[in-house]
């Protein structure tokens, strides 16, 4: 009964992962199209070559914060901040709707770049493999102690 139990657990488990994946999947592309549609109204405002450049620099600002705050957990309201500060140093006439735009568009593109959400932290498969592999490549050694003798 324990083993039925514990089978139909793991089915479970993993239909739940590949549905939360999936949503979260989904999300993130309902994310990066609402996004697109946001970037072409701003390059329609601005024209294209001002919003690319505009873009780039955005981006590098964005990688800089993200350097400075990533032994800094939960600090995601000073990245915000700190990316509106260095990107109005660069572009002063920028309004808080675009600031907030630059940094969704960095971020959705760099979320759309994840390939695996929800990686399995073991992988029987593979990872029993490796397990075997290993020990059968590596030699065991056993040392004999002579009597009245001690091992560490």
């Amino acid at each position: 009964m324990n083993t039925l139990l514990n089978g139909v657990t793991g089915i479970l488990i993993q239909a739940i992962y590949t549905i939360v994946g999936i949503a979260t999947t989904y999300l993130i592309s309902v994310v990066v199209s609402y996004l697109n549609k946001k970037k072409q109204s701003e390059i329609t405002k601005i024209g294209a070559d001002e919003y690319n450049s505009r873009a780039t620099v955005a981006k590098g600002i964005f990688y800089q914060v993200e350097q400075l705050f990533k032994l800094i957990p939960g600090s995601g309201e000073l990245k915000a901040t700190m990316f509106d500060k260095l990107l109005l140093a660069k572009f002063p006439t920028l309004t808080q709707s675009q600031l907030d735009h630059f940094r969704e568009s960095v971020c959705g593109e760099i979320n759309s770049q994840v390939t695996t959400l929800l990686a399995p932290a073991f992988d029987p498969v593979k990872d029993e493999a490796n397990i075997k592999g290993e020990a059968e490549s590596t030699p065991i050694v056993i040392e004999k102690s002579s009597p009245g003798t001690t091992q560490a």
